[in-house]
């Protein structure tokens, strides 16, 4: 789940959202590191799905860090740009940070739940 999500977010940051940026008003530097970020989310989360087999918890962990630390990032560039942002761009960037959240939840609550199994 976590690399389709690193998949799309680094097309629309490093693709669609750089050719429109004027629509979007963040700039553009940044949404070519965003984007940057998210291609190596998508290689991290993709290796581990692939090679983790077992005592996948700390990469889980780190994977949903990560996830949290982007979205504070995502979060104080539009602080630093807001007079820079577009309504769609705030929107986006809006979405894109309450979907982190959420998946960044259901991840720690995996972690809780193998945690419990443990014991």
């Amino acid at each position: 789940m976590d690399a389709i999500g690193a998949l799309v977010s680094s097309i629309f940051l490093g693709l669609v959202l750089t050719s429109m940026q004027y629509l979007i008003g963040m700039p553009l530097n940044n949404l070519y590191v965003l984007a940057g970020i998210a291609v190596f989310f998508l290689c991290y989360s993709s290796v581990c799905f692939l090679g983790v087999q077992s005592n996948w918890k700390p990469f889980l962990a780190g994977i949903a860090m990560m996830n949290f630390l982007y979205s504070i990032l995502t979060l104080s560039l539009m602080v630093i740009h807001y007079n820079e942002m577009t309504l769609l761009g705030l929107s986006y960037f809006i979405i894109e940070i309450i979907i982190l959240w959420i998946v960044v939840g259901i991840e720690y609550k995996a972690i809780s739940a193998l945690s419990q199994a443990k014991h």
